[in-house]
């Protein structure tokens, strides 16, 4: 098992009960250290498995992309610092995690429970978001459960995608500031942006107020196609079909199916302006804005896609 985030690379020796976790130079393509922690916090292994580093390189998590258990490192010292279990799934659906970074603070934005979900100020533990348990009979209740959680580059806007007793998902948001300082509710409050997409939707953020999900908009039928939501407005942006499910944005986005093959698409256009049909990547690494392919035991290559606009309208 090889998973890949910015500086950090893992692989599971299961028979031995540990986890080696690898710091890698990119940019000359070698490994610089290499780390050796026990199997933790009911993670299975045998699932996929997610690795999610913290813009400040400072923790790092390692969870089940489909389930319910998850554990936060700090890095490079490596130490647990947090076990997550978020108790059951009522259906198979993502993970809700995601590192936010607040006044010079990382905070764990993750789920104690189906239905609720939680800040954690990590350089001290405290839960501070904390609040208390409501019955089903109770005003502020709801039976929201919570899946993957995708965060603003701006670290202002989170959009959950989760379901009210049912297999489609349905997209809620809230706003991080008001969660934090003036309604501790604001995740239970349900305020829907999209569904109709399923629970194994994808999304990427491509403005600090704009999100872009795979699936089609309400009331057309269902093809490969892409909609964005304006999460200031409340509305539908726009959409457009083509893009595969597996996306990638940064100035341009890129799709990806199962085969290998990719496209590329402007976000303002709706328009294809590229594609790679032989293109198994592993990851892109943001900082260097290229492509990491995993050639096997470490071994990697780091591939540039450089797209050249000629006529923006055709």
């Amino acid at each position: 098992l090889l998973l890949i985030e910015n500086i950090l690379m893992y692989r599971l020796f299961g028979v031995r009960g540990w986890v080696e976790v690898v710091e890698v130079d990119f940019n000359k393509s070698k490994i610089k250290r290499r780390f050796e922690i026990e199997k933790f916090g009911g993670v299975d292994f045998d699932m996929v498995t997610k690795l999610l580093l913290s813009e400040n390189d400072e923790y790092f998590a390692i969870y089940n992309k489909i389930g319910t258990k998850g554990a936060v490192f700090s890095y490079p010292e490596m130490e647990l610092i947090k076990e997550l279990d978020k108790v059951t799934n009522l259906i198979e659906m993502g993970f809700p995690i995601g590192f936010i970074e607040k006044n010079s603070h990382t905070l764990l934005l993750h789920a104690i429970s189906e239905t609720s979900i939680d800040l954690t100020d990590l350089s001290t533990g405290k839960i501070i978001t904390k609040r208390d348990k409501i019955a089903k009979d109770e005003e502020k209740y709801t039976d929201y459960e919570h899946g993957t959680c995708w965060i603003s580059p701006d670290y202002n806007w989170i959009v959950s995608n989760g379901c009210i007793r049912q297999v489609w998902g349905d997209a809620i948001f809230w706003e991080i500031d008001n969660w934090l300082y003036d309604n501790k509710w604001a995740p239970e409050e349900v305020d829907r942006l999209f569904d109709g997409s399923g629970l194994d939707t994808t999304a990427v953020w491509i403005s600090n107020t704009k999100i872009l999900h795979w699936g089609t908009p309400e009331g057309f039928d269902p093809i490969n196609s892409v909609t964005i939501h304006d999460v200031m407005t409340r509305s539908l942006d726009g959409w457009f079909p083509g893009p595969f499910h597996e996306l990638i944005f940064d100035e341009y986005l890129f799709s990806f199916n199962d085969e290998g093959k990719m496209t590329v698409w402007d976000v303002n256009t709706g328009c294809q302006i590229g594609q790679e049909f032989d293109c198994s990547i592993n990851a892109y690494h943001r900082k260097l804005k290229e492509f990491v392919y995993h050639k096997g035991d470490f071994e990697f290559e780091m591939r540039e896609f450089r797209i050249t606009r000629t006529d923006t309208e055709n």
